[in-house]
């Protein structure tokens, strides 16, 4: 990890989670992804936190591809 990477990411939370629309989860990603008890649960969660789920899932493939 870059020294500044760490700094750089928190800013992005930060404001990221000032405001429900200024998320961007990728929920079509999310959706081919999930069976569909775990899609509807996920629609029903705030954008934030879709956002959120999406960025730690996708890291956690990106390391561990057979997750």
């Amino acid at each position: 990890m870059k020294p500044w990477s760490w700094p750089w990411r928190a800013a992005a939370r930060t404001v990221r989670g000032m405001r429900p629309a200024w998320s961007r989860p990728d929920d079509a990603w999310a959706a081919s992804r999930l069976p569909r008890v775990e899609r509807e649960l996920y629609q029903r969660m705030d954008p934030r936190d879709r956002d959120h789920a999406v960025r730690v899932a996708r890291a956690l493939l990106a390391q561990r591809p057979d997750a």
